[in-house]
């Protein structure tokens, strides 16, 4: 009964209490088993290259004579490989992007809601695309 050995191995998660086990059949319980090996692994590989990037980054600190680090300890881990000047372009899509630019924006720098952008063109009438269409 794999079904059942899969509801035990799962520890109960502490925000449901009352879960109940899903029950699956063979094949699917080890193709479950089969894809947390390979989370698994893939976890240890990123885990191990964030360790060697971050040694590296301290090596190259070292050796400019710096301290042994950012003052806070953080170190930016979205994927992006630091700031935009490591060889890396701060944006893929030219269209996009130009796109993003034209598009107004709230305080915070974030884009508008439908809501907002109503409100937006009725005191900025000149920037809606809308009725310059109908010009």
């Amino acid at each position: 009964q794999p079904a059942a050995a899969a509801a035990a191995h799962q520890p109960a998660a502490p925000a449901q209490p009352a879960q109940r086990p899903t029950f699956v059949n063979a094949k699917q319980y080890r193709r479950i088993l089969k894809r947390r090996e390979a989370r698994a692994r893939l976890e240890e590989y990123y885990h191990r290259k964030r360790l060697e990037k971050q040694k590296l980054q301290e090596q190259e600190a070292s050796s400019r004579g710096e301290g042994a680090g950012s003052p806070g300890g953080e170190s930016r881990d979205d994927g992006t490989g630091g700031a935009a000047g490591q060889g890396r372009k701060p944006y893929l899509h030219e269209s996009r992007h130009r796109h993003a630019m034209k598009r107004p924006r709230g305080p915070g720098g974030r884009f508008l809601t439908k809501d907002e952008l109503v409100v937006y063109y009725k005191k900025h009438p000149e920037e809606d695309p809308k009725r310059q269409r109908k010009q």
